[in-house]
């Protein structure tokens, strides 16, 4: 097992434990920096795996002993951590986001995901007692929770609901969950191009259309390149966009620190070139991009890989900060169940490995690669669906409206229908639908996200197209119109459900 320790900023006082400096009720103590190490200096230094980091408060009563729950400043989660940076050199193609500051203490820690050997996230920490709170000193012990992939909860709160954790309305979440992918122009020049797609960031769905984004011979200074010299650039998700952040120009440069809670789509390497930016697939480093909700994509062969994800089930919270990757049988169809201690078991029959075992995805191969895969996760959490359906109009038009009465609604799956192709000669069945008379999707005329069905599909549901309109409010009046109808004849009925998650 490797060795975490925790470190001051200078990297070479090693911190046990210390009294919690300047505390005074009501106000935010001066943050101190330290440094986490995993294996520093060893000779065959080993990572740790899924880290989350907590705080432990001695107990006033009984020196030497700390407490992670039952005491004032962990019960009342006082401390208050973030990352804000990290060291690589043993592994320059690691890196870990900032964050944002995040609570910690009695059942409430700040997930890291893995850390290399060697390596290091630096995190800041302060504390806020209440006002309420009585004048006394407190001691502190950094800690860290790792190669473990649930906690126990409640028996309640599994009874109640079961499933994977969406992450909406958890301000503390952030990740992919659809499209994004991130490429070079056909031919090599100096855009990079990011595709249609929906992620989680700050407990809000967000989504956007296809982008360009352009990254020119100057880095974040701006200072021009020279020859031998190159930067690396982040793309991330933040409130509604792609963020650029560029790094500094170097012979071997290191990558940026990315905008604290953004998700992140790629690391782009821009090469001095005397013209102008040439980037191709090769500068674009996908490695350390955070997908949620345990998506699962194949890789290679038989390969598959599970993404970062919390669930609850069987009286744990389970949860991965990082990606796991599982071996599937050839010939044969896979399920792939989560355990009550947060790890996976595949399966060749849909029996529950485990009484508490959750089920995520059915996954076919042939000989030699992974030929369908099935979604069968279930989510926790409040879902409402708003169905809006009735008969094809003659030519494009009304179909159906609704009025909102949720306080708030994300919407995280569009799914349109029709009930037949209408048997047509041409064309197709295209749907949009408004809030408050505004398109859902405001960039349609340089990408057009709405849902269609040809006028032959056999496949008559559409789920793939992506509105930018994400959020709903209590009183919001969303509107269902055809906008294209196919030659020859109609379907009889179209539908249009909004699948959505309570904030």
């Amino acid at each position: 097992m490797p060795t975490l320790d925790f470190y001051l900023d200078d990297d070479l006082t090693l911190l046990s434990d210390e009294a919690i400096p300047d505390l005074e009720a009501g106000a935010y103590t001066a943050p101190i920096e330290l440094h986490v190490w995993v294996d520093k200096g060893a000779a065959s230094p080993q990572p740790a795996k899924n880290v989350r980091l907590v705080i432990d408060t001695e107990d006033p009563d009984t020196a030497g002993t700390f407490l992670r729950s039952g005491l004032p400043p962990q019960d009342e989660l006082w401390a208050w951590m973030r990352i804000v940076g990290y060291t690589n050199t043993a592994d320059p193609t690691w890196s870990v986001p900032s964050t944002d500051w995040q609570a910690v203490g009695a059942y409430a820690g700040l997930p890291v995901g893995d850390i290399p050997g060697d390596c290091a996230v630096h995190l800041e920490v302060r504390w806020r007692p209440p006002t309420s709170a009585a004048e006394m000193a407190w001691r502190f012990r950094p800690g860290a929770i790792y190669e473990e992939y649930a906690s126990p909860v409640p028996p309640a709160v599994t009874m109640l609901d079961r499933g994977v954790l969406t992450g909406v309305g958890d301000a503390t979440r952030a990740g992919l969950i659809s499209g994004l992918a991130v490429t070079p122009t056909g031919t090599p020049d100096d855009e990079v191009h990011v595709a249609a797609g929906t992620w989680l960031y700050q407990g809000a769905i967000y989504a956007q259309v296809a982008s360009a984004h352009e990254l020119d011979q100057n880095d974040v200074a701006p200072a021009a390149l020279a020859s031998g010299e190159s930067y690396w650039a982040a793309l991330t998700a933040g409130a509604g966009s792609v963020t650029v952040t560029k790094g500094t120009k170097a012979a071997s440069p290191a990558k940026p620190v990315l905008p604290a809670g953004e998700p992140l789509l790629a690391y782009v390497l821009v090469a001095y070139n005397a013209v102008a930016s040439e980037i191709d697939a090769a500068d674009i480093d996908t490695d350390a991009r955070v997908h949620d909700r345990y998506l699962c994509t194949a890789i290679a062969g038989l390969e598959i890989s599970l993404s970062a994800g919390q669930a609850l089930g069987g009286g744990t919270w389970r949860y991965h900060y990082g990606p796991t990757t599982l071996t599937l049988d050839a010939s044969d169809t896979s399920y792939i169940w989560q355990l009550v201690s947060g790890l996976f078991e595949v399966t060749l029959t849909e029996t529950p490995p485990e009484s508490t075992a959750l089920l995520f995805w059915e996954v076919t191969t042939d000989a030699t690669d992974v030929t369908a895969i099935v979604d069968r996760r279930r989510y926790a959490g409040r879902t409402v669906c708003l169905r809006l359906a009735g008969a094809t109009p003659g030519s494009p038009g009304a179909v159906d409206e609704l009025q909102v009465e949720h306080d708030l609604l994300y919407v995280d799956e569009v799914v349109f229908r029709v009930s037949d192709n209408g048997g047509g000669s041409a064309g197709q069945t295209a749907g949009e639908w408004f809030v408050d008379g505004t398109t859902a999707y405001t960039s349609k005329a340089t990408d057009d996200q709405r849902p269609a069905i040809a006028y032959d599909a056999t496949t008559l549901v559409h789920r793939t197209g992506v509105a930018e309109v994400r959020e709903l409010r209590k009183g919001q009046l969303v509107r269902f119109d055809t906008v294209e109808n196919p030659t020859g004849g109609d379907p009889a009925r179209v539908e249009l459900t909004l699948v959505c998650r309570v904030a």
